[in-house]
């Protein structure tokens, strides 16, 4: 269905606004309602639009016809890239291809970090609650250029823990479950009356520890299960 042609009040005050008079159109038009309350909203716009230079109807379209054509082209190209933008990032997930920008963003970075700093930086990274929120669980969450230089918690601090998100991003439980289970122990270790309400850096260090034997284990399923 095609859009319905802008009537030639709206053509006028495209022009205004074009114009930088906007705001003289709109103090105008509240000044004649004023001084005419009888009068209708048509009347009193017309009555402005006379003042202000309106050309008649023909006029106007004419005059707005090189803007007109110029939005709808510059839309017609938005539109095109963001379609063009979405077919090949779909393309690039579905054959497994690294998006460049999140290649770039990685590849800016140094390549490691301490145990500790990567995996407090994966640990409250805001992408981790995501898979929670999905509707359809099966998707795979891919991270964004922003995830990685300009997440909430701060730009990521290795090139390893951008990776390490990637991979726990999708497995989100797993990951808070083992540092659980080793927070959990190290209170226990502390004594039957100890406390503790913070994981320290040796709990984030045995977090890692344990993670990376997790990851390893199951990257040797997904192997055996491909065979």
């Amino acid at each position: 269905m095609a859009d319905k042609p802008k009537s030639p009040r709206c053509l006028f005050i495209d022009r205004m606004k074009r114009d930088g008079r906007e705001k003289e159109w709109f103090t105008k038009l509240r000044a004649v309602r004023k001084e005419f309350p009888d009068k209708y909203f048509n009347e009193c716009s017309h009555l402005v639009m006379k003042e202000m230079g309106y050309k008649g109807p023909k006029e106007e379209r004419k005059i707005n016809e090189p803007y007109l054509r110029t939005m709808e082209e510059l839309q017609r190209s938005k539109t095109g890239d963001a379609v063009r933008n979405a077919r090949d990032r779909m393309q690039r997930e579905q054959q497994g291809l690294p998006d460049p920008e999140i290649e770039e963003a990685i590849n800016s970075l140094p390549p490691n970090a301490s145990n500790v700093t990567e995996t407090n930086w994966v640990l409250s990274h805001p992408a981790m609650s995501r898979k929670d929120r999905q509707k359809d669980k099966t998707v795979s969450i891919v991270l964004t250029q922003k995830d990685i230089l300009d997440p909430q918690n701060g730009k990521c601090p290795s090139q390893s823990a951008a990776n390490m998100l990637q991979h726990w991003v999708n497995g989100p439980r797993d990951f808070f479950k083992a540092f659980l289970a080793v927070q959990k122990k190290s209170v226990s270790d502390s004594g039957a009356g100890g406390s503790k309400d913070e994981a320290n850096d040796e709990d984030l260090s045995s977090v890692s520890d344990y993670l990376s034997q997790l990851k390893e284990g199951n990257s040797e399923d997904t192997d055996e299960q491909s065979l």
